[in-house]
């Protein structure tokens, strides 16, 4: 009878095997095509932007293999990287417009000059391990304004850092914290960047797709295959719209698209987006993504209409209270939480209002 019974259980985990990976099985086809459309996605915006790198499958694209593509993909971000290196390093500078890409005659020439000055004996070559080697370089770098030494300044590792963004749309000013990953202590200032387009001033947060407003609120920045490529250079994603901006929507009762694809990016163009300009987000994203988090969460961004402490802007808060009720509410929400990172330099906890869509911070005993 015992064996019988063990008999029946083991015929039923084969049998449950046996179905699980016939499953597994139905399901592969579609897991591999989503990612070599991924990969196709991510070539295609190569080629479109980025097409001076003269990476090429060498076939048809469709015709290509899926590791062919992606060793295109993964060759044309080793020269992309190197250039930007060299450019943090200051042994390529762009005289022309930007980016201009470099041919294999210059990252010859480059790696000569990086040997020389840093006494290397071993080859430069475009690749992996010459990336690692200018990373090393470029982190271990003594230049004043490079982040790796205003990030040693505040004594944080620049390998093992979790990051905050602060942005104050009104005065067109983008803010760099950082901390130590996982160690939960204050985050420190570490640099400011301009914003290179009047339109985000702008007030007002993000409600329909066309408005050519950039949204208010808390987000995380996201590091994706698709932003790799962006339209501006170098990109990560807003993630724009949140639960917040979904529920605020209904009740403003705002009609239309809510729209998306807000990008914190290179160049000075923008839709309602962040344009840092690309030197800037070189060194921002040579910076974030070196630390992911889960979900390729590079960084959080909390957008504000503007700095809370200016009496200008205390005025016009207030202004707003009279003319447009529901927008000087909406910024409360915004103010407490400025006011709390402000005086303790860490972000709170906060909740998001279900009727509203309002943020405000959460009481510790809720």
């Amino acid at each position: 009878m015992v064996i019988l019974d063990r008999y029946r259980r083991e015929k039923f985990c084969v049998k449950s095997s046996f179905i699980f990976l016939f499953s597994l099985a139905l399901m592969l086809p579609n897991a591999f095509a989503q990612n070599r459309q991924e990969l196709i996605t991510e070539y295609r915006k190569m080629r479109t932007n980025d097409g001076d790198l003269g990476i090429t499958v060498g076939k048809d694209l469709e015709n290509a293999t899926t590791e062919e593509i992606r060793n295109a993909v993964n060759k044309a971000w080793v020269r992309k990287k190197l250039m930007i290196l060299l450019q943090l390093l200051g042994f390529w500078e762009n005289p022309v417009g930007y980016p201009v890409y470099m041919k294999d005659n210059d990252y010859r020439e480059k790696f000569n000059e990086v040997k020389r000055r840093y006494g290397i004996k071993n080859a430069l070559i475009i690749a992996n391990q010459t990336v690692a080697v200018l990373e090393r370089i470029y982190i271990s770098s003594g230049t004043d304004n490079f982040l790796p030494q205003l990030m040693r300044d505040k004594e944080v590792p620049y390998t093992n850092a979790e990051f905050y963004i602060r942005v104050f749309k009104k005065e067109l000013r983008v803010e760099l914290f950082a901390r130590e990953k996982n160690a939960n202590e204050q985050y420190k200032f570490i640099k400011s960047y301009t914003i290179l387009n009047s339109i985000v001033a702008n007030l007002g947060p993000k409600m329909r797709e066309g408005d050519c407003l950039t949204p208010e609120g808390f987000y995380d920045l996201i590091y994706g295959r698709a932003w790799r490529w962006s339209d501006f250079y170098l990109a990560f994603r807003v993630s724009y719209p949140n639960r917040a901006d979904r529920i605020r929507r209904k009740y403003w009762q705002t009609d239309g698209g809510i729209g998306g694809a807000i990008n914190f990016h290179g160049c000075s163009a923008s839709i309602g987006c962040i344009p840092i300009g690309n030197f800037a987000i070189e060194e921002v994203f040579m910076l974030l993504t070196k630390s992911l988090g889960r979900n390729n969460i590079a960084a959080k961004i909390y957008i504000f209409p503007f700095d809370f402490s200016i009496e200008e802007n205390k005025n016009l808060h207030e202004e707003h209270r009279r003319t447009n009720l529901k927008l000087a509410e909406f910024w409360d929400g915004l103010k407490e939480i400025y006011e709390y990172f402000e005086t303790n330099q860490r972000l709170p906890e906060y909740d998001i209002n279900n009727r509203t869509g309002y943020y405000k911070i959460r009481k510790e005993n809720e």
